[in-house]
């Protein structure tokens, strides 16, 4: 029997490019972009994480994928992660070297 290590599918959003006004002086917030991803999810228990401000942040899920290079792209609060038909705020992105994990609520 194989084990599979990453056993789920899941849709990563996010917005790429930062905010501006355009030419016209009409406000464009970036573009949305969506990455479909193999990845491995599961349920958080008890941990939390201390977000910039020093507030405890609980989260409900830890997803683990090979090492996406649009990472850093993932804003903490403005990106989501969709799977089993629910869409979960991405809330921490940890900078490391062979995985990504994403920290959703």
């Amino acid at each position: 029997m194989a084990f599979d290590r990453y056993p789920h599918l899941g849709t990563i959003s996010y917005i790429t490019g930062a905010p501006s006004q355009g030419t016209t002086g009409v406000y464009v917030p970036g573009t949305s972009t969506s990455i479909a991803v193999n990845c491995r999810v599961e349920v958080n228990k008890s941990s939390m994480i201390i977000d910039e401000h020093g507030n405890r942040v609980d989260y409900a899920l830890n997803v683990f994928c090979p090492k996406q290079s649009f990472a850093e792209s993932l804003q903490d609060g403005k990106s989501t992660f969709h799977f089993s038909g629910k869409e979960h705020t991405v809330v921490n992105v940890p900078p490391l070297q062979q995985t990504t994990v994403l920290r959703c609520k």
